[in-house]
């Protein structure tokens, strides 16, 4: 299955304006648009330092975004990948067994349980495009709007899956997607160790080594999107900024990054690097 970008990045919430008001306030976020009528979860786009992310709000709690709302609080549900044939990636999906959630005639979903705990949409319009398949309320900002904002964005660095067995999770992603290895950390200080590969975006694999960042969470949520990391000017003018809202940033989880604690951003790890 061939992977072209990352559309955007879902996160569930339990707050729909709280969600979008904080994503404005905090990291100069953009409202894109309302996903329209769902008689289960309301949804919307909003840019972030140039990424996309889908805020997902349960109506009902009992069924679909709601049981995973009850079941984990705020957290980052999958990814949504734009490929360049639907037909070709649902048969790359189905011929390795991998189960269908929901199927559309433009899209579909793999089940979480099946693709290591990330639910992969899978979309063959570009949320990025202009003009992307549905209209926006504000245009997308271009990549200098996005580098003179206070917190300095110079683009998507990767996407982290946090996960329990390393190699078999290196092997799913490449005989998926015929992804490549860029390298292997050891991160002692957060207890980890991580596999960088490049499956047409640039994503790490990261699991424990012992007690800490990761441990924790995958003992909360299991297998799942651990962070999505920004590539910033000046580190020390991102600290700053958060500084000035009252916000201290943590040690991130490879040496040199820096994360927003995931108590002030709606339970999901941000992370930035220069």
């Amino acid at each position: 299955m061939k992977i072209l970008k990352v559309n955007h990045i879902n996160q569930i919430v339990d707050d729909y304006d709280a969600a979008v008001g904080h994503l404005e306030d905090l990291f100069g976020g953009q409202f894109l648009r309302d996903m329209g009528p769902n008689p289960l979860t309301a949804g919307c786009l909003v840019q972030v330092g140039g990424e996309i992310f889908e805020l997902l709000v349960p109506k009902v709690l009992d069924k679909a975004e709601g049981k995973q709302l009850v079941r984990y609080g705020p957290h980052y549900q999958g990814i949504e990948i734009l490929v360049p044939s639907l037909p070709e990636s649902l048969q790359a999906v189905r011929e390795r067994g991998i189960g269908i959630l929901v199927e559309g005639k433009t899209y579909f979903s793999t089940k979480p349980s099946e693709t290591l705990g990330v639910c992969l949409q899978v979309y063959a319009g570009d949320w990025h495009a202009d003009p992307p398949p549905a209209p926006y309320v504000n245009p997308l900002r271009p990549p200098r709007w996005w580098s003179e904002h206070p917190i300095g964005y110079r683009g998507f660095h990767h996407i982290s899956f946090a996960c329990e067995d390393l190699d078999a999770a290196e092997r799913f992603w490449c005989e998926l997607t015929g992804g490549t290895v860029t390298h292997r950390a050891q991160w002692p200080a957060s207890a980890a160790t991580a596999v960088g590969l490049d499956i047409g975006i640039p994503i790490e694999l990261v699991a424990a080594t012992g007690p800490g960042l990761i441990q924790e969470y995958l003992d909360r949520y299991g297998p799942r999107v651990w962070a999505t990391t920004f590539a910033v000017r000046d580190l020390g003018a991102t600290k700053e900024h958060f500084a000035t809202r009252g916000i201290e940033l943590l040690p991130g989880d490879a040496p040199g990054s820096m994360m927003v604690p995931p108590e002030h951003n709606h339970n999901v790890v941000y992370q930035f690097i220069e």
